[in-house]
């Protein structure tokens, strides 16, 4: 496992069952009752609605760059690779 940031002691770890990043949060919820049998109350999954809003809004954003940096991949490599590095480094709650 790593650790994007320095974590506290007792902090609670949490992981990402689905490989995903990028579902809204009604997404995760359903497909992880349906493929694990149980609720997510993580930080992102427990927030409230206006909260949920902005974060599902924040995901296809970066779904969205995502894509563009893969179609980029072949065109200017380093850029590409300096954008997924961007991207697996955003706070996802």
């Amino acid at each position: 496992m790593h650790a994007f940031r320095d974590l506290s002691a007792g902090e609670e770890l949490t992981m990402n069952y689905l490989g995903d990043y990028f579902l809204e949060r009604s997404e995760r919820r359903a497909r992880l009752r349906q493929g694990f049998a149980f609720d997510c109350a993580c930080e992102a999954c427990a927030a409230a609605p206006d909260a949920v809003a902005e974060s599902d809004k924040r995901r296809a954003m970066l779904a969205k760059l995502h894509g563009d940096v893969q179609r980029h991949m072949f065109a200017d490599h380093d850029a590409a690779l300096a954008g997924l590095k961007l991207i697996s480094a955003f706070p996802w709650s």
